[in-house]
């Protein structure tokens, strides 16, 4: 059975390819949306198509420069497929209730250190508390049962407990998209032609659109008006080995040179030199590339 063996990154500029060459992949936020949630989430993505299926009016079109690894590679690396959601599916509904999970461990930790005295009988957790949109009844129900009669103990455990199930779920919220999006202009596409892998980050967190009271989270506003990438610090780069690049696309012939000054000088010109001969690196444009096998 025929399979796609390379995962690609693209981007409209020569700059990044540079720069992924001699610092590797640095991480950004990206916009999501399931159902009428806003957010986003930390990532460096790839696809995995035919370069036959990327250009200007196909499957993918993300800029005229890209570098490809191998995909083998990049499962050992902790690169995964994503999972597409449609709406109304059983995942989306899913990842609407993970929001309502995270909210638990943000309130028990205020209900025990500024609240517990206050809560009694006639005056629920949720009424000293307002939330909006108003959480799942499992989540109402779980909040409105705690009270100054509860023991500190049980609290604790509880909180554990709900960060362990928030902490499980988070791996599918990073690695899942919708499987039909709008773009800049407006215009639908299916997203799920782009066959999409992630490499995610979990220590980042993702960013809702709204806090818990409904309000505009001031950092989504913020990351959302930064240049991309967002993060340049060492810990958070997806470096590789030279090996394990597969193609460098590249928008025109006159590029090559500069890019193989680049690889020659971080590299060696040896090593270069026997990764072209053998085709382990392919070099060129997106159309000298298209008529070579894949």
């Amino acid at each position: 059975m025929k399979q796609i063996e390379y995962l690609y990154h693209f981007t409209d500029k020569i700059c990044v390819i540079s720069s992924i060459l001699l610092d590797g992949f640095k991480p950004s936020y990206a916009s999501e949306k399931f159902g009428d949630r806003n957010i986003l989430i930390p990532m460096v993505s790839f696809m995995n198509v035919l370069l036959r299926d990327v250009g200007k009016n196909e499957v993918v079109d993300y800029g005229s420069y890209g570098i490809g690894i191998r995909r083998d590679y990049a499962t050992k690396i902790n690169i995964n497929p994503v999972c597409y959601v449609y709406e109304n599916s059983i995942v989306e509904r899913t990842l609407k209730n993970l929001h309502d999970l995270s909210i638990i461990p943000q309130l028990i930790k205020l209900i025990k250190e500024n609240m517990l005295d206050k809560v009694n009988e006639e005056k629920s957790i949720l009424e000293w508390i307002k939330i909006k949109p108003s959480p799942i009844p499992e989540v109402k129900n779980l909040l409105d049962s705690i009270s100054k009669r509860t023991e500190p103990k049980l609290i604790d455990a509880l909180n554990q407990f709900v960060v362990q199930i928030y902490e499980n779920a988070y791996h599918q919220l990073l690695l899942s998209k919708p499987y039909k999006v709008k773009n800049t202009v407006g215009e639908t596409k299916i997203a799920y032609n782009e066959r999409e892998w992630r490499y995610g980050y979990k220590d980042l967190g993702y960013i809702m659109e709204t806090n818990i009271n409904g309000v505009s989270d001031v950092d989504f506003v913020n990351w959302k008006s930064k240049c991309k990438p967002h993060f340049s610090e060492e810990k958070y780069r997806l470096r590789f080995s030279i090996d394990q690049i597969s193609h460098i696309i590249i928008k025109e012939d006159s590029e090559k040179k500069m890019i193989l000054e680049l690889l020659n000088q971080n590299y060696g010109q040896s090593t270069i030199d026997k990764l072209i001969k053998n085709g382990k690196i392919k070099i060129g444009t997106l159309s000298n590339l298209k008529n070579q096998p894949e």
